[in-house]
């Protein structure tokens, strides 16, 4: 609890308080465990960041000393999902605590090299539903969905072949470069047959 003093000077009523922290962030797993080892950023209103630190064993990182107006906490660890919680503002009355979820990216997890996603249409750029993804090499294809969604995973510093197919289509063959850890986006047209 803060111990405040009140003085009155010249009709005006200053106020003095213990040193407080302004603000406390907890980030912590959709089932509740601190996220320990998390950056986050206090940006401040002019856009730049004012300081960043990771979370501690707890899942906790302290801002304890930043200016007025607007700033902006971004909780992001350069994998996906990032969080971003807009308009936090410095309070001297009272310390805040904002507790954060990060849900964290499971198909990336000890995923090395990169993710493949192919959307297949026609000429008419509708979705083809259930093409079919045959990849040099690779015994088993891979099936689509309804969307003509398609997904894949390469090695790092490889590229593989792929035959793209879908029933009353041409198929198309397509090879694709990975050079470390990305995700490939490719649209792919078939044509009629």
């Amino acid at each position: 609890m803060y111990k405040l003093a009140a003085f009155l000077l010249h009709g005006a009523l200053l106020v003095a308080s213990q040193e407080m922290c302004g603000l406390t962030v907890k980030v912590i797993t959709p089932v509740g465990a601190p996220f320990s080892g998390m950056p986050v950023q206090l940006i401040g209103p002019a856009g730049a960041t004012i300081q960043e630190q990771s979370t501690d064993a707890q899942g906790i990182a302290r801002f304890c000393d930043f200016g007025f107006g607007p700033h902006t906490l971004l909780v992001d660890d350069k994998t996906c999902l990032p969080v971003v919680v807009k308009n936090v503002r410095l309070d001297l009355r009272a310390e805040q605590t904002v507790t954060i979820v990060k849900n964290s990216c499971a198909h990336w997890m000890g995923s090395r090299g990169c993710s493949v996603y192919l959307r297949v249409g026609d000429e008419s750029k509708r979705a083809i539903p259930s093409p079919l993804l045959e990849v040099e090499g690779v015994a088993e294809p891979i099936d689509g969905d309804r969307f003509g969604r398609l997904r894949a995973t390469l090695s790092p510093n490889s590229s593989a072949r792929f035959r793209v197919s879908a029933g009353g289509y041409l198929s198309r063959n397509i090879e694709i470069p990975c050079s470390q850890f990305e995700d490939i986006e490719l649209n792919v047209t078939l044509n009629s047959k």
